[in-house]
C-alpha cells in the first residue's frame, strides 16, 4: 500500500528524532567537559537577565560596565532564564568581576589607556571582600549546578536549531535536504564544542536559523508576480525584523543575516524590473521596514543602548575591535592577511580543501541547473554572503568564528543530496 504524505512526514520526523538522540547521546558530555574560561564570562553575564527581568532594574550603573557594552544581551537573557528555572541564578556582578580580575594578572591582557579603566570598573563593582575571599580559596565563583544548568540550556537551543534546520531545509530544498543539514549541525566539530559549553553561540545559531526561515518566506512571497496584501507584507516584515534583532542581539556575527536580507531585497527588485520593466519600490519599502523595525527592537531590548543610544550602539561593534587588538598582543596568531584568513576558514569550517572544493562545485552545479529556483537562490546567496563576511573578518583561528558559515553550507550540501536523488529516482521533493 502506498505511503501517504502524512506518513512520510512522520517518518522523516522520527528519523530526525532518532538521529538527534543518537548523535547527542555520544557527543554531549557536560559532566566530562572541562570548564572553558569563556563559560565563566557568559554564565557571569547571565546576571543581566536577572537585572532585566527578575529585578526589572534597567537603570543600575551595571548596564554601563564593559561586559554590558561589548556584547548585546539576548544570550545573557536566555542563559539567565535557564539558570533561573534550574534554581541556580547568578544574582550579582561578582562572577563577571572575577573574570576580568583573572586576566588582570597577565601583563597586557587589559590593553592600555582607557581600556584598562573600563575593565577596572568591572572589577571594582564586585561585592566588598569578594576578590580577597576567592583569591585565598583558589575557587571560581560558579557552582557546578550553574555550569550544568547553563550547558543544559545550550543543549535545548542546539536541538531547536537542528529542528529549524530540518524545517528550513524541507521548505527550501526537500525533506532529505532538511534531514541531512539538521544532523550535520550536530556532528560538525565546531558545533560539538558549542553544544558542550555554556556560551552565546547556540542561542545565536537558533535565532539565526529562525531569522533565515522568516527571510526565505519573505523572499519567496515577494518574488511572486502578485504582490502580497498589506497584512501579509506587514506580518512577514515584522517577523523577519524581530528575528534578525534577536539573532544579532545574541551575537553580532549574526549580522551576516542582515547582509543576506539586503541581497534578497535587491534580488526581488531586480526580478520585478525584468518582469515589469521597472522595480517595484513597494518591495524596497517593505525591505527597508525590516531594517528599521529590526534596529528598533535591537535597541529596545538593550538597556545599555537605551541609556546612551549612539555610544551604546557603536560599542557593540567598536568594543570588539579593541578587544581583538588587545588579544593580538598577548595571544598571538592574529590573522591579518586574506590568504591566512581563507586557509583558516577552509580548515575550521570545511575541514580541509577537498570538502571546500566539493562545496564550491555543488554551488556552481546548482547555479547552472537551478539558477532561477527561489530556494537555491536563497541558499547560494546566504552561503556567499557568509563566506565573504567570515573570511574577510575572522581575526583568530578559533572554531566558533566560522559558525555563521556552517548552516548555509550544510543546507547547500543537503540541496545537492536532494538533487542527486531526484536525478537517480525522479522527483522526491514534494512527495
Amino acid at each position: 500500500m502506498p505511503r501517504t504524505p502524512a506518513l512520510k512526514t512522520l517518518g522523516f520526523i522520527l528519523a530526525w528524532v532518532l538521529g538527534t538522540v543518537g548523535s547527542l547521546s555520544f557527543l554531549w558530555e557536560p559532566g566530562k567537559t572541562a570548564l572553558d574560561l569563556d563559560e565563566l564570562y557568559w554564565l557571569g553575564s547571565s546576571y543581566y537577565g536577572q537585572l532585566a527581568f527578575v529585578r526589572r532594574d534597567w537603570s543600575t550603573p551595571h548596564w554601563d560596565l564593559q561586559p554590558a557594552r561589548e556584547n548585546p544581551p539576548v544570550a545573557k537573557y536566555v542563559l539567565g532564564l535557564g539558570l533561573g528555572l534550574a534554581g541556580h541564578p547568578v544574582t550579582s556582578i561578582d562572577p563577571l568581576s572575577y573574570f576580568y580580575a583573572y586576566w588582570a594578572n597577565k601583563p597586557g591582557n587589559w590593553g592600555s589607556g582607557p581600556y584598562i579603566a573600563k575593565r577596572a570598573q568591572t572589577v571594582a563593582a564586585a561585592t566588598p571582600g569578594f576578590h580577597e575571599s576567592f583569591r585565598e580559596s583558589g575557587r571560581i565563583p560558579l557552582t557546578n549546578g550553574m555550569i550544568q544548568a547553563g550547558r543544559r540550556t545550550v543543549l535545548a537551543y542546539m536541538v531547536l536549531a537542528s529542528l529549524l534546520a530540518l524545517g528550513l531545509g524541507t521548505l527550501v530544498a526537500g525533506r532529505l535536504a532538511g534531514l541531512f543539514a539538521s544532523q550535520l549541525l550536530l556532528l560538525h566539530p565546531v558545533l560539538v564544542f558549542v553544544c558542550n559549553h555554556a556560551m552565546a553561540d547556540a542561542v545565536a545559531l537558533m535565532f539565526s536559523l529562525a531569522a533565515a526561515l522568516a527571510g526565505f518566506l519573505w523572499f519567496r512571497r515577494f518574488l511572486q508576480e502578485e504582490r502580497p496584501d498589506w497584512r501579509t507584507g506587514l506580518t512577514l516584515t515584522l517577523a523577519t525584523g524581530l528575528l534578525l534583532a534577536l539573532a544579532c542581539g545574541a551575537k553580532m556575527n549574526s549580522l551576516v543575516l542582515v547582509g543576506l536580507m539586503g541581497l534578497l531585497v535587491a534580488a526581488s527588485l531586480t526580478d520585478s524590473w525584468r518582469r515589469d520593466g521597472r522595480p517595484d519600490w513597494r518591495t524596497g519599502a517593505w525591505g527597508l521596514g525590516i531594517l528599521v523595525f529590526g534596529l528598533a527592537v535591537f535597541a529596545a531590548i538593550n538597556p545599555t543602548i537605551l541609556r546612551d543610544p549612539w555610544n551604546g550602539l557603536a560599542a557593540t561593534v567598536l568594543e570588539h575591535r579593541s578587544i581583538e587588538f588587545t588579544q593580538a598582543e598577548f595571544i598571538g596568531g592574529h590573522l591579518t592577511t586574506l590568504r591566512a584568513k581563507l586557509a583558516t576558514v577552509v580548515e575550521l569550517a570545511f575541514l580541509g580543501w577537498v570538502p571546500f572544493c566539493a562545496t564550491v562545485t555543488v554551488a556552481a552545479w546548482g547555479a547552472m541547473r537551478r539558477g532561477r529556483d527561489a530556494g537555491f537562490r536563497f541558499l547560494l546567496g546566504w552561503w556567499l554572503v557568509a563566506f565573504v563576511c567570515v573570511t574577510a573578518w575572522i581575526p583568530f583561528s578559533w572554531g566558533r568564528y566560522v559558525m555563521p558559515l556552517l548552516p548555509p553550507t550544510f543546507l547547500l550540501l543537503g540541496y545537492a543530496v536532494n538533487m542527486a536523488i531526484q536525478s537517480l529516482r525522479g522527483p522526491v521533493r514534494n512527495s
